[in-house]
Parts: C-alpha cells; structure tokens; sequence
C-alpha cells in the first residue's frame, strides 16, 4: 500500500514538472473592431501550433511535439484569470524594466475552459510606431497532431 502512495504521488509531480502539451490547428484571424474573419494563406501552410502548460496551468508557452521551448515564440505567458469563459494568459517584455523593451506589445493568449480553443491578440494600441496597429485575433481549434513528414528514403542503397 506504501508503494502505490509513493508511485502515485512520483507519477503526479512528474506531470506537474513536465506539464502538458496540446496541438492548436490554425483557423483564421478576426478583426476584434469588426468582426470580419480572413484567413492568412501563410498562416494556413503554417498548420498551427503546439501549447505546453505548467505549473498546475499557471503557465504555458508555444513548443514543439515534445514540450520544448520553440526559437521564437517561446516566452512564458503567465495565467492571470478567469474572464467571461475565457482562461487569459499574459506575456509583456514591458516587466522586464528594460527601456529599450517598453515598445514591446502587450500579448493574451485566450484559451476556453476546456483549453479546446485558442485566441491569441497583441495589443499594440499604446505603441508609437508610425504604423496602424493590427486589430486582428488569432484564431486556433485544439486538433489531433499532425502526422510527422516522412524524411527517409523510400529505398536502401
């Protein structure tokens, strides 16, 4: 009875540890003014994304497969709350204190209760770019994995 304490106590520290990991199908974008859905061709042969969460879902960040930190895109958004069905992570190179960071967007990753849909948007209202912001909300559907890409030869030599 003492081993199966201690195995099932190890088993759930190991997924608080590692965390879990989802694939996010791209969609669409959505104008947050509008309304009005386009769909990016870039984004579409981009496929989606892969989401880690840890720290009970205090956290998550973009991946890969295996729930390693991808190049760009990688930062920790931390969970700040529960706002009208949606669980909202947030991400700002603005904490840091570093002056040259304060033109960084505020970044929200929206995901439903059930983490079966992702939002995300970067609000860059404040910033003083000489370029309109984008308005517009990423929009991703929790999805199977894609199979990987077959990368050996189809015959031996």
């Amino acid at each position: 009875m003492k081993r199966i304490f201690i195995l099932l106590f190890f088993v759930s520290c190991i997924s608080v540890v590692f965390g879990q990991t989802y694939y996010y199908r791209y969609l669409y974008h959505v104008d947050k003014d509008t309304g009005v859905k386009t769909k990016k061709e870039s984004w579409v042969k981009s496929g989606g994304v892969y989401m880690t969460f840890t720290n009970n879902s205090s956290y998550c960040y973009m991946s890969d497969k295996d729930g390693f930190r991808v190049k760009y895109g990688g930062d920790s958004y931390r969970y700040i709350g529960n706002d009208n069905g949606r669980l909202t992570y947030y991400h700002s190179m603005r904490d840091t204190g570093n002056i040259f960071m304060q033109n960084y967007p505020l970044c929200y990753y929206y995901f439903s209760t059930d983490f079966s849909r992702l939002n995300t948007w970067n609000d860059c209202s404040d910033m003083k770019l000489g370029i309109p912001p984008s308005n517009d909300i990423v929009v991703y559907e929790r999805a199977a994995a894609p199979a990987p890409k077959k990368n050996t030869p189809d015959r031996l030599w």
